[in-house]
This record gives structure tokens, C-alpha cells and sequence, in this order.
């Protein structure tokens, strides 16, 4: 799902950015969110 919402949004390379603002179709719960962003999410792009 949240690679087929990163093509429908025309995201080419994961940034920051891009991740932040699409996390929430990967994570369910705001506490899991706040958790991902506490740990950093250019981790993850």
C-alpha cells in the first residue's frame, strides 16, 4: 500500500519528506507515529 500511494503521488526517490508525509499508510496509531518520528525517518529514506 504505501508503495502503490508513494507512485499515485508521482515519489520517485524516498526523502524525508516524502516519507513523513505518507508514514501514516504504513503506521496505524499516532503513538507508533510520534515513535517513528522520534527515531528519525530519514532513517528510513
Amino acid at each position: 500500500d504505501w508503495a502503490k500511494a508513494l507512485d499515485i503521488l508521482g515519489v520517485e526517490t524516498l526523502s524525508s519528506e516524502s516519507v513523513d508525509t505518507t508514514l501514516g499508510v504504513v503506521v496505524k496509531y499516532e503513538e507508533d507515529l510520534d515513535a517513528v518520528r522520534a527515531a528519525g525517518v530519514e532513517s528510513i529514506a
